[in-house]
């Protein structure tokens, strides 16, 4: 996950998305292309753009299904791999320009509200072993967004996108920062499943009431009893 990146010499990750509407004219554009649009940034230009549509109001499968090549990438970083590896198929997939342009503008105004207090700091969250650390909770977040559940998509994506901003500029703490965002996304995935759990055996509970209501004779009186009134 290293790079040589000097803010004063070099363009910022919002400066960089900011030419894409002027970069790329054609309707459908390569991930390739678009890889390559941010330079020689190792594994967290992989993990920001793949992250990017996440923003983005996607359908429930759709984005879930987008976020395979995302657990590809944090599996990669988990083993400490310093360059990203995507099969071909992912490489050459196409996306519309109108996507693409669309997580920009969701982007960069947070980008640019980051670079304001970014500098480099907490070295150790990217060198070793840090930076496996946080592969392994990139792992676990990216999971969450497999999950075909309501209310668990954007908010990965946004805590995945942070740590990415915070390993483009070498700042420790935006990448802590984006991890606990992470954090609060295991949990809002934790409460739901648990809050589908809870309806599922309340469901189940119900019915086996109206099962033995009707075995016993008074259906009604059992499908009532569970009733507040």
């Amino acid at each position: 996950m290293e790079h040589q990146h000097n803010r004063g010499t070099a363009p910022s990750t919002a400066d960089l998305l900011e030419t894409f509407p002027r970069l790329f004219n054609e309707q459908r554009i390569p991930l390739r292309r678009l890889l390559d649009a941010l330079g020689d940034r190792g594994m967290a230009s992989a993990l920001l753009l793949l992250t990017a549509p996440q923003l983005l109001p996607l359908p429930l499968g759709v984005s879930n299904a987008l976020a395979l090549p995302i657990v590809l990438i944090a599996l990669q970083m988990a083993a400490g791999n310093s360059q990203p590896w995507l099969p071909e198929w992912v490489l050459n997939r196409p996306v519309t320009r109108d996507k693409v342009l669309g997580a920009c503008r969701r982007m960069v105004p947070m980008m640019r509200r980051i670079e304001r207090v970014i500098r480099p700091r907490w070295r150790h969250i990217w060198q070793p072993p840090g930076d496996r650390l946080v592969g392994l909770c990139c792992v676990v977040i990216s999971l969450v967004s497999l999950a075909p559940l309501p209310l668990t998509g954007w908010l990965p994506g946004a805590a995945l996108l942070i740590v990415a901003l915070g390993l483009l500029e070498r700042d420790g703490m935006i990448v802590a920062s984006g991890l606990a965002v992470g954090a609060g996304a295991v949990a809002v995935f934790v409460a739901v499943v648990a809050g589908l759990v809870e309806a599922g055996e309340t469901i189940q509970q119900e019915m086996s009431r109206a099962a033995l209501g009707v075995l016993t004779g008074h259906p009604l009186a059992a499908l009532t009893s569970g009733l507040p009134f």
